[in-house]
C-alpha cells in the first residue's frame, strides 16, 4: 500500500509547484518566458471552454484545476517512466 504513496505525493507536490510557477509567470507578464511556455495554456483553456460551454470567458477555477491536472499527470508519467528504467542495469 505504501508503494504508491511516495510517487503520488511527489508528483502532487511537483505538479502544484509547476502550476504555481506558470501562474506566477503569467501574472507577472514575463513575456520572454511566456513565449516559450505558451502551449502549456492551450489544453487547460480548451478543456475549460468545453466543460463550461463559454468560449468568451471560461471559469478561472476550472481553468486552474485543469492546468493543475495537466501538470500532475505530466509529472506522474515522467516520474513513472524514469523510475521504471532506473532499476535496470545498463547494457554495454
Amino acid at each position: 500500500m505504501s508503494n504508491w504513496k511516495r510517487p503520488f505525493t511527489e508528483s502532487l507536490l511537483l505538479g502544484t509547484a509547476l502550476t504555481l510557477t506558470v501562474l506566477f509567470i503569467a501574472r507577472a507578464q514575463m513575456f520572454t518566458l511566456l513565449e516559450w511556455i505558451g502551449p502549456v495554456f492551450y489544453v487547460p483553456f480548451q478543456g475549460s471552454v468545453l466543460l463550461s460551454g463559454n468560449a468568451e470567458e471560461p471559469s478561472p477555477w476550472l481553468y486552474h484545476t485543469i492546468m493543475f491536472l495537466q501538470f500532475f499527470l505530466a509529472v506522474f508519467i515522467v516520474g513513472w517512466v524514469v523510475g521504471r528504467y532506473r532499476e535496470r542495469p545498463a547494457k554495454a
